[in-house]
């Protein structure tokens, strides 16, 4: 579905609903294959690019990328951009329905993603087995939070935080299952992590604000790599308590991973399993 549906829905439903509520917008369309409308094509000269052309190309991309020409991947790369402009808009749309309803100011919104793109960086493409910036380091915007949240701006932060986020700024204890930081009351994040799983192998890391660890089942490899520099740049294991706090947190949370590969194809069936191979998810 595109955007501008996803919107539609969205405005619609604030019509009917009744303070307090929760609503989850959640767009596709800044993910490949990126198509948006014609009119956000045309902004960064794409409009002329078929959809046919789109598909093939990014298929290309995820498999083999050296098959694409330089002129391609600047025309996959507009096409990501115009798809930004084009969601953003869809997003201000639900802003400005807010300050219709006279209830923006009482309303907790938040942006974020799930990850980012690579577009030639490191010479890979799309969303590789790896914790890069470019990846991990992904939107996040909060709008009439707590007052305490500005002094968070620079520090790193996890989507793990976000629900108790959303408990604190309604004033509701937080249950002890979460995982994730309380912005105002717990001291800000060492490091944060991530993972990424494939057929029952991972790759785990952890950055800090100068280091990256990953250790990598997929690969059987270790990396550390010094983020300091203009670009990261991999280096040999530098033993100090930052890294070594980070390697701990790695081991960590492969002790307590259980990763088991299900066969989602038995699970899912007909549009919703088209839809998951089109993103790459099976």
């Amino acid at each position: 579905m595109s955007a501008d549906v996803i919107t539609d829905d969205t405005v619609k439903w604030l019509d009917t609903v009744n303070e307090p509520f929760f609503g989850w917008s959640h767009y596709m369309d800044v993910h490949h294959p990126c198509f948006p409308p014609k009119k956000y094509r045309a902004q960064f000269d794409v409009e002329d690019v078929s959809q046919t052309d789109v598909s093939e190309w990014y298929s290309k991309l995820l498999t083999n990328p050296e098959s694409l020409s330089e002129t391609e991947i600047d025309l996959l790369r507009r096409l990501y951009d115009a798809a930004v402009v084009y969601t953003d808009f869809q997003i201000g749309r639900i802003i400005r329905k807010l300050h219709d309803l006279g209830i923006y100011e009482n309303t907790l919104i938040v942006f974020t993603s799930d990850h980012g793109e690579l577009f030639g960086e490191y010479n890979k493409f799309g969303k590789p087995e790896r914790m890069y910036d470019e990846l991990l380091q992904i939107p996040l915007i909060i709008t009439n939070g707590p007052d305490y949240l500005p002094e968070y701006k620079n520090e790193l932060v996890s989507l793990l935080d976000l629900p108790p986020l959303f408990h604190n700024s309604l004033g509701l204890s937080v249950p002890s299952e979460y995982e994730g930081t309380q912005f105002g009351k717990d001291d800000p994040r060492d490091y944060i992590t991530a993972e990424h799983e494939v057929n029952g192998k991972v790759v785990v890391g952890a950055r800090s604000k100068n280091w990256l660890y990953e250790v990598d089942e997929i690969r059987d490899d270790t990396r550390l790599f010094d983020l300091r520099k203009p670009r990261p740049k991999q280096v040999s294991f530098d033993e100090n308590s930052e890294t070594n706090r980070i390697q701990e947190a790695v081991m960590s949370r492969l002790a307590d991973l259980d990763v088991e590969t299900r066969d989602l194809e038995n699970e899912v069936e007909g549009d919703v399993q088209n839809r998951l191979e089109d993103l790459g998810y099976l």
